[in-house]
């Protein structure tokens, strides 16, 4: 067994022992809510995490009269969440990909011209860039979650053995009748394909993977600190209870993105306080700068200068 091999074995069997669960298969779901439902618990039981990287606009709220072709099966370029011939035909309305954390730098190219620009400044008294020995956490993890929206049409269901002819005549009536606002009888479903962990190269999954905080934990963190909680021992109490309310089943205590380190903590703690003190100083600064304007206002007028 090559190292490669015995590092995705481990990892494998490391996220299972976490949950005690298999990762959640590829499947058709009625609405976009419930396919991301489905990816958060697949990113629970894999301690994986992904973001987009490429969307459809309004994705998810995309009409049919915007349909161009319609489709009896994928074509042969379709590699994540293929849908094979049945009979039925349907029309693509959208796609959204999520790449893994670690995945391609999309922002390489920009950061490059950032940097020329900075060389070519005239002023070079400034003080330096802080080095990094690694200023990216992307390595070019090619695991990808893909979520396919289409419509099919069951009342134009043929079988397997009409002719091509045939077939284009049935797909040019049925995307006539869509243009031109007919009531048709359709099924909207988000097909999701997700990766699985052998998708994962170049990097392990589990306890070492950093993790950021959910985006819900942070906001609890905010909305308990307007409430007057400033211990850092009764906020992790707090969250850990959160945790137990939203997570079904519980994530492993590794994970930093719901259990997060003592240093996670505090600095979201400050950042929701230093939030309100900048709101403060505005209104400060914006009272200061009316009294200011009226004074002068007031000198002007009764002529002292």
């Amino acid at each position: 067994m090559a190292i490669g091999e015995r590092v995705r074995f481990r990892t494998t069997k490391f996220c299972f022992e976490l949950t005690g669960l298999l990762p959640l298969k590829n499947g058709e779901f009625s609405n976009v809510q419930d396919a991301y439902e489905n990816l958060r618990q697949h990113e629970l039981q894999t301690n994986s995490r992904y973001a987009s990287s490429k969307v459809t606009k309004d994705f998810g709220k995309i009409g049919l009269e915007t349909a161009k072709k319609v489709f009896w099966e994928d074509p042969s370029e379709v590699l994540h969440g293929r849908i094979n011939f049945s009979g039925t035909p349907f029309v693509i309305l959208g796609r959204k990909i999520f790449d893994c954390q670690f995945g391609k730098n999309r922002k390489e190219k920009r950061k490059l011209q950032k940097d020329l620009e900075r060389r070519d400044e005239d002023h070079r008294y400034t003080k330096g860039k802080k080095f990094l020995m690694q200023d990216s956490k992307k390595i070019g993890c090619p695991a990808r979650c893909v979520f396919r929206e289409i419509c099919r049409f069951p009342t134009f269901t043929i079988d397997k053995d009409t002719p091509k002819s045939q077939r284009r005549k049935i797909a040019e009536e049925l995307l006539s009748k869509i243009r031109s606002g007919e009531n048709v009888i359709s099924e909207r479903v988000v097909i999701a394909h997700l990766a699985s962990i052998e998708d994962h190269t170049c990097h392990t999954l589990g306890e070492i993977t950093p993790e950021p905080i959910d985006p819900r934990l942070a906001q609890k963190i905010a909305e308990m600190c307007q409430s007057g909680v400033s211990n850092l021992d009764a906020m992790r109490t707090l969250l850990n209870s959160y945790v137990k309310d939203i997570c079904r089943p519980l994530p492993h205590p590794s994970n930093k993105r719901f259990y997060p380190s003592d240093k996670c903590i505090s600095n979201h703690m400050y950042r929701a306080k230093s939030g309100g003190k900048k709101e403060d100083q505005q209104a400060v600064v914006d009272l200061v700068s009316k009294h200011t304007t009226y004074c002068r206002y007031f000198s002007y007028a009764s002529g002292i200068c």
